[in-house]
């Protein structure tokens, strides 16, 4: 593997191959709570997996960590579901912002990123410090996986804490939390636990692991066990749009004392299309 820095996003190839491209400087307006986000995200076949301001939420940025609530500042980005109103524009968004890189290391198989970003009120306060691991791996000729560890310390005066909406209202929806939203075009796909099958059926379901398979290519993603609230609850959208988010916090709210670290662990195995599926290819 190899990596270019062009001092706004870190691109990640497997020999001539985009993999991901990884922007730690957004460019986006603040309501859209702006934070580093993978777009494309590619299978080594030259698919694209990732959707990036889509029409109908253009908050959605590819793959993300996002936070709809948090200590009632919006790291999510658009509306805020607000008891009582529903979905309300307000001026509450934070911003994650990148601070430094360690070294970046890339070897033949493997490409190791360590990001050290600050997570910013909408008053400018820093709330939260991260160090962000992102190691991407080659497993075979036809699959890559992804490898994400979030340490977020909370380095405020105070406790903080984390929601969805489901935390404001019991009918809202419960996203948040590391967020993929896929593209348009694989809308047809399957998505699966070895539990259970389709959207309504996974919605709020708590699994170690969850499938989406499409004809562009699969991505499978892992909860660690480690992690807060193992095995996770799943977010999934289908209809609507194409969206998994591993949702630790789709039931309920998570205090993080003042000086106390949350880590987070998951992995995405991304895999090539079946040989005969060529639609979609990606032209990088």
């Amino acid at each position: 593997m190899h990596h270019h820095d062009d001092g706004r996003a870190v691109a990640v190839y497997a020999a001539d191959k985009l993999l991901f491209r990884y922007v730690y400087h957004p460019t986006v307006p603040p309501e859209e709570s702006p934070r580093p986000y993978w777009h494309p995200l590619n299978t080594l076949a030259g698919y694209t997996l990732t959707d990036f301001q889509p029409a109908d939420h253009r908050w959605h940025h590819g793959l993300s960590l996002a936070i709809p609530y948090l200590n009632g500042a919006n790291f999510w980005g658009g509306p805020s579901y607000v008891t009582g109103q529903g979905y309300t524009w307000l001026a509450n968004h934070g911003r994650t912002q990148h601070r430094e890189w360690e070294p970046i290391v890339s070897q033949p198989d493997q490409c190791l990123m360590v990001e050290r970003l600050d997570w910013i009120s909408p008053a400018g306060e820093r709330w939260l410090n991260e160090r962000r691991t992102i190691r991407a791996a080659l497993e075979s000729d036809q699959q890559w996986s992804l490898h994400l560890t979030f340490e977020l310390t909370n380095i405020s005066q105070t406790e903080v804490v984390w929601g969805s909406p489901r935390s404001q209202g019991p009918d809202a929806p419960g996203y948040g939390g590391l967020f993929w939203r896929g593209a348009e075009s694989l809308r047809q796909g399957e998505v699966f636990t070895e539990a259970r099958r389709g959207e309504t059926a996974l919605m709020g379901q708590s699994a170690p692991w969850l499938n989406y398979q499409t004809s562009a290519g699969s991505l499978l993603f892992r909860d660690a066990p480690e992690n807060l609230r193992h095995p996770t609850p799943w977010f999934v959208r289908q209809a609507m749009y194409v969206g998994v988010c591993a949702a630790f916090l789709f039931h309920q709210p998570y205090a993080l004392p003042a000086g106390d670290t949350l880590r987070l662990n998951y992995s995405i195995t991304i895999d090539d299309p079946l040989p005969d599926n060529r639609s979609q290819r990606s032209s990088t």
